[in-house]
């Protein structure tokens, strides 16, 4: 991921509605958005979530948005590019199936 890149997600906090934000494609920025060093969930061919992957550990909040997997505390929904392994800015038809299923509580891995 280059430092200076900016890339749209998904944020779906625990507790809270999920939102698109415009953030920094570096790794500090992405812990900053999980609380912590994260893990990352393949979601289907080209999207990826991102959580903290010691959530379990530090008791974070069951994330209630989201059916399967269950995630705990705050994710990130993104676009990763499959030749470079790098995250990359989600499309606006990536952006409007997910906020979907987000709304709906649907499972999120295909």
């Amino acid at each position: 991921m280059s430092d200076t890149e900016q890339i749209r997600v998904i944020v779906v906090p625990a507790g809270a509605e999920a939102e698109v934000r415009v953030v920094d494609s570096n790794v500090e920025v992405l812990q900053q958005l999980v609380g912590g060093y994260f893990e990352e969930v393949v979601l289907d061919a080209e999207m990826i979530a991102m959580c903290n992957e010691d959530g379990l550990a530090l008791k974070l909040p069951k994330n209630e948005r989201v059916g399967l997997p269950p995630f705990v505390g705050d994710f990130i929904v993104g676009r990763f590019d499959r030749t470079t392994g790098d995250l990359v800015s989600m499309t606006d038809a990536d952006v409007a199936r997910w906020l979907t299923q987000l709304a709906l509580g649907e499972t999120l891995l295909n």
